[in-house]
């Protein structure tokens, strides 16, 4: 449930508002209920919010797929392994 509010568009009463009314919890199943259309049926929701919740989701798997694609710096790259040189002060 944590990570529902990492996406933009989800606060804290939205999510819970989502979970009184669906047991739903993850990423997966909100974005579900907003293809469907169902989030927009609740109290303070319309399809504008629902489509902000969606570009929410959008936005932060993409950023997930680029954190998890760059190369790690703990793992022996070359930048890792060039010597630190102090500027002698």
């Amino acid at each position: 449930m944590l990570e529902l509010l990492k996406i933009q568009g989800l606060g804290p009463k939205t999510i819970a508002l989502i979970w009184s009314a669906f047991q739903v919890s993850d990423v997966a199943g909100v974005e579900k209920l907003a293809r469907e259309g169902k989030i927009q049926t609740l109290p303070r929701m319309g399809e504008k919010h629902e489509q902000k919740i969606l570009k929410g989701i959008e936005d932060y798997r993409r950023i997930l797929r680029t954190i998890s694609s760059r190369p790690s710096r703990r793992h022996g790259t070359e930048v890792d392994r060039a010597p630190i040189r102090h500027s002698g002060h």
